[in-house]
């Protein structure tokens, strides 16, 4: 059994780049307090505020935001990953994009990420909501499709 609870820091948020460098065992609502000391926020929160930056990635965690931007997993950049041989390896789209798109939703199976960069988003005070009544199956497809 490996034990990462003690991964749980912010380390660094970058204004500029907009991302987020975060250990797997940060839970989401101190994730978001983190990021909100700088105007950003993930473009992905998980409703329950327990669920962990790592646990949203190896668990294909969404919420309603993902309809914009997909599951959460989409929100990241980049993670390191300790391997079953022991390596300690990067992984994003363009390093290892096999591992990398594997290990999103696979419950930790392929290795235990040890570390993640996450986009962030500028955080509004308003969100701009509008309904748009459907009857049907179909029309509901087309209105997500025209969105």
């Amino acid at each position: 059994m490996i034990d990462t609870s003690h991964l749980s820091h912010v380390l660094n948020i970058d204004t500029k780049a907009q991302t987020v460098l975060v250990e797997p065992s940060v839970p989401m609502d101190r994730l978001v307090e983190a990021t909100l000391e700088y105007g950003l926020v993930p473009p992905v929160v998980m409703e329950f505020p327990g669920i962990t930056v790592g646990g949203g990635f190896a668990g294909t965690g969404g919420e309603s935001s993902s309809f914009k931007h997909g599951y959460f997993d989409c929100t990241v950049n980049w993670i390191e990953i300790v391997l079953a041989d022991g390596q300690i390896v990067c992984a994003s789209k363009t390093e290892r994009p096999d591992l990398f798109q594997g290990a999103a939703g696979t419950f930790g199976t392929l290795g235990v990420t040890t570390l993640l960069e996450l986009r962030l988003l500028e955080a509004t005070t308003h969100v701009e909501l509008t309904y748009h009544p459907v009857f049907s199956l179909s029309e509901a497809v087309h209105k997500l499709q025209e969105a």
